[in-house]
Order: C-alpha cells, then structure tokens, then sequence
C-alpha cells in the first residue's frame, strides 16, 4: 500500500482534472463545489451526450459519472486516445 502523507496526497490531486456527469443538479452542483476545492479543473455535464462530448474536448484526468441517465447512461466502454 502506498504510504503518503495527506499534505502530499492533497498536492498529488491537485494535479488532476475531473469530469462529473450526473443530469440531477443538485448533485452536480454540490459535487463540483467539493470537487473543486481539491482539483486543478472541475468540468460538470448534465447526461451522458455533454459527458461524452465534454470529455473528447477537455480530456480530463478522471471522470465520475451517474451510471443511470435517461438517453446515453454514464457506461461508457472504450474512449480510446485516438478518437
């Protein structure tokens, strides 16, 4: 297991960029307000399409995501590098 300080691990996720994706607001918005305070960029979509789309244009370094949305769901099974 890696052994790390919390100062040290709280530098390490600053470094990271995240996605959320949830189509309740509430929680996007809560979430991002947390997240945000301990990323470097926090990018938020509504559904699963903004999700996708979002992600192809900020490639964010982590992405959550509500896996039940109406339309395109959070299961995403390959985004490759390429695309």
């Amino acid at each position: 297991m890696l052994n790390i300080e919390k100062s040290q691990a709280a530098d390490m996720l600053r470094q990271f960029s995240i996605l959320f994706v949830d189509d309740d607001a509430d929680v996007r918005d809560s979430m991002a307000s947390y997240l945000g305070r301990r990323v470097s960029h926090i990018y938020t979509a509504e559904n699963g399409e903004a999700g996708l789309s979002s992600f192809m244009a900020m490639r964010p370094d982590i992405v959550i995501s509500d896996v039940r949305m109406q339309g395109m769901d959070g299961w995403i099974d390959d985004v490759s590098q390429d695309s």
